[in-house]
């Protein structure tokens, strides 16, 4: 099993891959790196950072 600290640390990259992909326009890859991120940060009840990502994928997909 991984520390939280990698888990962490994972989320977070794949939320920062997602903002790459933002940055690029491919939105359908950011959209699957920014849910990927989110559903770790809910695996270690990091809800701020999971609500962020949520937050960002609504206006991602709006």
């Amino acid at each position: 099993m991984r520390s939280a600290n990698a888990h962490d640390l994972h989320a977070h990259t794949l939320s920062a891959i997602g903002l790459v992909y933002i940055a690029a326009g491919d939105t359908d890859q950011a959209a699957t790196h920014l849910t990927r991120a989110a559903s770790m940060f809910d695996d270690f009840d990091l809800l701020t950072e999971a609500a962020e990502v949520r937050t960002l994928l609504s206006m991602l997909r709006s």
